[in-house]
C-alpha cells in the first residue's frame, strides 16, 4: 500500500486483524514498512494494542511496533460500504516513525456488523486434539460394549464388568517398569543384566 502523504517514500503491508509475517523484521506483525526498497520494519504488533475513542466518537486503534515506532488506524465509519477499504496516509512530516491508515467499513459503524454476517471467526482444531478425541471415543465405545458382553453374555457382576480386568489394573505397573527402563542409561540404575 502506497501512503497518500507527499513526504513518506515507504510502502507498507497491513493486516490488523490477524496479523503476518514477512522476513525476519517483520514477523507476527499488524504492519510491516517497506523503506527504500529494501529494509523492512515492523511498524505494529497486535499484542502492543490500544484504542482511544474522542469526544465525537471517532475511535483510533494504535499498535506499537519496533522501536518507537507505531501505527495508527482511524476508523470512519460508512453504513453503505460494501467492502472494507484501508487507505495509507502514512508518516506525516514533523511526526516521525508514526504511520497513520483510515479504514472505511460498515463494521466501523455501532452495531454494523452484528447479526449480518459481517464477520466470522474460524475455529480450527489440530490434528493432536482430534487424536486425542478418538482415543476418547474408542475408549469408552471399548469399555461399554466389553461391560455389556461381560454382563448379558458372561453373567458377571461388580468389578468383573471391566474387560480384560487383570490388564488394566497391572497397566500402571508396566508402565513404571517402562519409564524405569527407558531411564536406565541415564540413571545408571539396572536395566538387562549380561549374562
Amino acid at each position: 500500500m502506497v501512503p497518500s502523504e507527499p513526504s513518506d517514500v515507504s510502502e507498507y503491508d497491513v493486516d490488523i486483524c490477524y496479523g503476518f509475517s514477512d522476513g525476519d523484521a517483520c514477523k507476527d506483525t499488524t504492519c510491516c514498512q517497506l523503506h527504500g526498497g529494501n529494509l523492512k520494519y515492523a511498524c505494529g504488533y497486535a499484542s502492543k494494542s490500544s484504542y482511544f475513542v474522542d469526544i465525537s466518537g471517532q475511535v483510533t486503534l494504535t499498535y506499537a511496533g519496533d522501536g518507537q515506532r507505531k501505527q495508527h488506524i482511524t476508523l470512519v465509519c460508512d453504513p453503505t460500504a460494501t467492502t472494507s477499504t484501508m487507505k495509507a496516509t502514512g508518516e506525516k512530516k514533523g511526526e516521525a516513525n508514526n504511520y497513520y491508515f483510515t479504514l472505511t467499513s460498515k463494521c466501523a459503524c455501532p452495531d454494523g456488523c452484528t447479526g449480518s454476517g459481517g464477520g466470522t471467526i474460524d475455529v480450527s482444531i489440530s490434528a493432536g486434539t482430534v487424536l486425542i478425541i478418538l482415543f476418547i471415543l474408542l475408549l469408552f465405545v471399548y469399555m461399554t460394549s466389553g461391560m455389556l458382553v461381560m454382563r448379558f453374555r458372561m453373567q458377571r457382576t461388580g468389578v468383573d464388568l471391566i474387560p480384560y480386568r487383570t490388564f488394566w489394573t497391572s497397566l500402571p505397573g508396566l508402565i513404571k517398569d517402562g519409564v524405569l527402563f527407558a531411564l536406565s542409561p541415564i540413571t545408571k540404575r539396572g536395566g538387562y543384566t549380561k549374562t
